[in-house]
This record gives C-alpha cells, structure tokens and sequence, in this order.
C-alpha cells in the first residue's frame, strides 16, 4: 500500500507501507519506507523515524493484537487508516475485524534530513470523534490561545493532534508525540480571537497508568455576551477504560490506548473555554495528551 505526501517543504513523499510477521500472531505489523518517486527506490524507515506505522505491542495493550491489513482512506480534509485485528486479542487466530484511525503528519529529523511522516492516532480502543466531513464539527482547539494556571506546563502538546498512545515505542521517536504534564491540579484557559460554535470537549488521559486524572471537576463556558456555563464532575470512565488490579483491586494497572473524559451538549457560541484537571491525591503528576474541542467546521 502506497500513500503519497506533498510536505510543507513542498517535497514529494511516496510511503510504502507493509503488514509484516504471521497475520494470526499479536506481533503482526504495519512497516513503512519512503521514496521520492513513485518507482522507487525506497528507504525503510527506521523505528526512531516511525518506520513503525501501526502496531498493538507497543502500547501494551490488553484488548488490542495483530493490527495490520491495511487500506488508507481520505474523507474530507482527514486522512484515516483502516485495518484488521485479532476478534480476540489473547488467541489472535485469522478471526478478524476491521477498525479505523485517523492518521496525521509529523515533522522528525530523519537519516535524510528534516521530513515529513504518517503518524497513527493508534490503535485505540476507545470513543473517538466522528469524521469531520460526517458530523459537520472539527477540532477547533487550534484556533485558540492556550494559557495554563501550573507555569511549568508545555501547553503546545495539548493541540497538536497527536495522541499518546504507546508505552514501549522507540523512545527518539516518541519525543515527538509528548504529553502535557502538570504538577497540581491546574485549569487550562482556550482563549478564541472570534466566537466558536461549539458540541463538545474531549480531554485525552494519559498513556501511562501512573499519570492519568480520574475527574475534570470543572468545564467553564465564557459565552459570546459573556454569561458563563458550567459542567460540573466529567469523570474518566475508569470501569471501560482500565484494568484495575492491587489487593483492593484499586489501583489502575492498565489503561486503554487514546481513551478521554469528554462532555457533550447543544452547540454554544463561546469566546472561552476553561477546563480544570484534578491530580488525584497521592499522585506526583498528570499528564494530558490532547484536548480536542469539536466545533463547527
């Protein structure tokens, strides 16, 4: 499977892509390699290049195995990765189904300079956004200011539309795909240069099990005649989306890959929206993957 890309740099991409290993195993892969021209030759990418596309291993997951097959699909303005894998992860076998992720490009510092790379938001197991062109609304989050109440937090993280999702990954290349780490519980204000319609806010955990939240105790809504909405308690769905273990059977020892708290409500217009996440106590810090905020495309 081929996948061609015109960078910012206005270079041409041609990526080869390639399931690899025994398709009934939980190894089952997706490789990558890269070309300027469409007949080749190409140059398989390293790992720390994110040579490798897709792959359930590396997030350690306990429910996702054998992530490969693969076809691309554009819809609308997003580009979208579908793929079998394994109806059981822990059998694996040839029963299969078919899931789908969305697929977005990084910059990395590659063998051949700066360039351009596919980057899978996966393989989640877990509630994600409708496809843009389908439900009308978008992630806005990027069209706005992003201030955070704890100084030291990098915010850029928040927005850049990258999931953190693996735990084992080569770690050069996972530096590019970084959470947003606070030390106390802090509010994160999205400041809009315009009013935005907005439906709702999902806030990305974790992809480590010692560093998600367990509550949003508080979304805030500045409207466009400034009144203020509020939404009380978001809590992280913690029964769907970990596996918990210890004597008590109280402490998280898995977490699923790209899993988010996340509001729903009647479409507002709104200048501002301030979302507080809560360190649990006991625990050093939080780290946020991406705050999406769907709004009207």
């Amino acid at each position: 499977m081929a996948e061609y890309h015109k960078d910012k740099n206005g270079e041409d991409r041609y990526f080869f892509t390639f399931s690899c290993n025994d398709f009934t195993t939980s190894n089952y892969q997706v490789g990558m390699a890269v070309s300027d021209k469409p007949e080749g030759p190409f140059r398989k990418l390293t790992e720390a290049e994110g040579g490798l596309l897709l792959c359930s291993s590396t997030t350690e997951s306990e429910t996702i195995s054998g992530a490969g097959h693969h076809s691309f699909v554009t819809f609308g303005d997003q580009l979208f990765i579908a793929y079998h894998r394994h109806k059981d992860y822990i059998e694996g076998g040839d029963a299969r189904y078919t899931a789908i992720d969305e697929v977005k490009f990084i910059t990395i510092d590659g063998e051949d300079g700066e360039m351009e790379v596919p980057y899978v938001n996966g393989p989640t197991d877990s509630m994600q956004p409708l496809p843009e062109a389908y439900s009308g609304y978008k992630n806005v989050a990027d069209k706005a200011t992003v201030t955070c109440t704890d100084e030291t937090a990098d915010t850029k993280w928040l927005k850049d539309g990258l999931l953190s999702v693996h735990k084992v990954a080569d770690e050069e290349f996972m530096d590019y795909v970084r959470e947003t780490y606070i030390s106390k519980t802090s509010t994160f204000t999205f400041d809009f240069a315009e009013e935005t319609n907005i439906r709702a806010v999902m806030i990305y955990n974790s992809a480590f099990e010692k560093s998600i939240f367990l509550n949003i105790p508080r979304i805030e809504f500045t409207l466009e005649d400034n009144s203020v909405r509020v939404i009380r308690d978001v809590k992280f769905d913690v029964e769907q989306y970990c596996t918990m273990g210890g004597e008590y059977g109280n402490i998280v020892r898995y977490v699923k890959s790209g899993s988010a708290a996340f509001a729903e409500f009647y479409d507002i217009s709104v200048k501002s929206v301030k979302i507080t996440v809560e360190v649990p106590e006991g625990q050093e810090s939080v780290g946020i993957s991406e705050i999406k905020v769907l709004g009207k495309a």
